[in-house]
């Protein structure tokens, strides 16, 4: 048995966390999307928060031992800083979502089983600026044989079928 996670976002599909839960998943989130979690008993062992502190929500201090900050801030001692060195060590500087951090965390904690839920990166700017690298995280994660789950609602779901196939009615 493998080490299973889910990664939450705040799209549609969310909700779905409560079954991967009670299935006995990990879950990790956006700070967005932590308290609606709640509202369907979703515990995250961790909330990313990795903006500036004018987003911060207020419930960040209480909750600050599953948050994880860019960096170590005194003023939440309990809060995990993303370890930033040693993911772009391995990686190298492929990092531009919040996603993008979580599943490289992912992968090099070992996590061999990943459900992707409520991920979208459809604005623009997260077209433009994040998706790049979330697929380039998706696809080095398949190519190690770690299993990659994202729902067929999802903005991220990369069709399941052959460009020129269908098409062309082969």
């Amino acid at each position: 048995m493998g080490k299973k996670l889910t990664l939450a976002g705040k799209g549609p599909g969310w909700e779905r966390c409560y079954q991967d839960a009670k299935a006995g998943r990990e879950i990790w989130c956006v700070s967005t999307i932590f308290l609606e979690l709640q509202t369907v008993e979703v515990q995250p062992s961790r909330v990313f928060q990795l903006h500036g502190r004018q987003l911060f929500e207020p419930w960040i201090e209480q909750e600050q031992n599953r948050v994880v900050l860019m960096k170590d801030d005194p003023e939440f001692p309990g809060a995990k800083a993303l370890p930033v060195k040693e993911l772009m060590g391995v990686f190298g500087p492929r990092f531009s979502s919040t996603f993008a951090w979580m599943l490289g965390w992912a992968l090099l904690e070992g996590y061999d089983d990943i459900q992707v839920r409520g991920v979208h990166l459809g604005t623009q700017s997260e077209y433009f600026d994040q998706r790049d690298a979330f697929f380039w995280f998706v696809g080095l994660a398949q190519g190690r044989g770690v299993k990659i789950h994202i729902d067929e609602d999802s903005g991220v779901f990369i069709a399941n079928r052959a460009y020129g196939v269908q098409d062309a009615g082969n």
